[in-house]
């Protein structure tokens, strides 16, 4: 839950402060960061850790709508709150993903092309020399001579670093990669 309390960090404006007990801690890289955020965790039950998630995410996104209209520190410098939920929002159900939380069936081509979006956004927000077109279920990514063409689902796969229903060069997921 290191992910939760740099959130709160932002939005309490000690983010500085967090990163320096870190480093304090020895610890220098997100990768880190978060696996001694695991270790932390390991003595916790599923349901404690989900209990504690849940209490966790509700402080944040409460703060992230409160802030409405600021900006937070971040490592680039100021950056809108609002942008940064929409981050948050896009991470957290990336992860869901990850362990399988259900989808109602119906759902689920609506939150595919909201993925798609929000990726889109993401990455060339990013990566200022990359540009995403759609057109109909076709993404075409492009930066400089490397050209992408890839369907919804492989878009936002390659986006996540999942693995998609096609194979990905090194330099395309490199491309694709938003870093999740």
């Amino acid at each position: 839950m290191a992910i939760e309390e740099y959130w709160r960090a932002l939005l309490d404006g000690t983010r500085s402060e967090l990163l320096e007990s870190y480093r304090g801690q020895g610890l220098i890289t997100a990768n880190e960061v978060i696996e001694a955020g695991v270790r932390s965790l390991a003595e916790l039950t599923p349901q404690q850790l989900l209990a504690a998630w849940i209490e966790q995410n509700l402080v944040s996104r409460t703060g992230f709508r409160d802030a409405e209209g600021r900006d937070l520190e971040s490592s680039i410098g100021p950056y809108p709150a609002r942008l940064w939920a929409f981050h948050v929002a896009h991470e957290i159900a990336v992860h869901a993903d990850d362990v399988d939380m259900p989808i109602d069936p119906a759902e689920t081509a609506d939150r595919q092309r909201w993925l798609a979006a929000v990726s889109r956004f993401a990455l060339t927000e990013l990566k200022d020399d990359v540009s995403v077109e759609v057109s109909g279920d076709t993404y075409v990514v492009r930066q400089g001579d490397l050209v992408i063409e890839l369907d919804e689902a492989a878009f936002v796969a390659g986006t996540t670093g999942r693995a998609g229903p096609r194979a990905l060069t090194p330099e395309e997921r490199d491309l694709l990669s938003l870093g999740y």
